[in-house]
């Protein structure tokens, strides 16, 4: 642990870095996708990249969603960006939940840390996963948790939908810079994007004392659980001597 709040002041002072630079990678970014667009089925190139970034450590779906809706405009960009989410997101899963199953399942056995977690995410369902979604941190890095945890899949699925307006609104903000000449438009959507990242901010904090108390309150009985195995085991191995 890096600290009582650690966590979240690193989640937080990434999200603040992120969105003093995103502009000047947008505006990098631009005339390459202007390149796709201009290709044949140059809209798959986009979802193809979403995919490929949906696997941790890689990142950026927001810039890519900005600059979908900058290039492709508001209902053709809101279709590759859900695509290429939704897509980049299952296969996030299921890579995870398989090749790491026989891992996480001898690290819930070790870790009473993860253990608790795995318990919150198991119990908590569709509620525990929109609120870690809608914070600030990375839904990719989430989806790993949720796969490895053993989170359904039904349950990851609807909550990954239902947490779309997060990178849609990114998309929308693409829209708009691609509307907009002038100065009071763009200071508009400097203004919206602050909104975004203080949200983002706000719901991070929240949701991660959420999820801190949850561990707490999960800990006494996954270690109490541990405790009956312990001796149960002990019991069997006296019995067979």
């Amino acid at each position: 642990m890096i600290g009582r709040n650690g966590g979240e002041i690193l989640i937080i002072g990434l999200v603040i870095a992120f969105s003093i630079f995103s502009n000047q990678i947008v505006n990098a970014l631009h005339p390459v996708i202007h390149w796709m667009k201009n290709l044949r089925a140059g809209w798959l190139i986009p979802i193809a990249i979403f995919i490929i970034i949906s696997f941790p450590p890689l990142f950026g779906h927001e810039i890519l969603a900005i600059l979908c809706g900058l290039v492709w405009g508001l209902g053709i960009g809101i279709a590759i960006v859900t695509a290429g989410v939704l897509l980049g997101e299952i296969a996030n899963f299921f890579t995870f939940k398989y090749s790491c199953k026989t891992r996480s399942a001898k690290l819930e056995k070790k870790s009473i840390f993860y253990a608790a977690l795995s318990q919150v995410v198991r119990e908590g369902g569709i509620k525990i996963a929109l609120i870690v979604r809608y914070s600030a941190v990375p839904s990719h890095f989430a989806t790993v948790v949720f796969a490895t945890c053993g989170m359904n899949f039904l349950t990851f699925i609807i909550a990954t939908v239902l947490s779309l307006p997060q990178i849609l609104v990114q998309t929308f903000i693409g829209v708009s810079l691609a509307g907009s000449s002038d100065t009071k438009d763009n200071k508009l959507m400097h203004i919206l994007n602050i909104i975004v990242v203080i949200a983002l901010v706000i719901i991070t904090y929240v949701a991660m004392r959420y999820v801190k108390k949850r561990l707490r309150e999960a800990m006494p009985a996954v270690i109490h659980a541990r405790r009956k195995a312990r001796q149960f085991e002990m019991t069997e191995s006296s019995s067979v001597v």
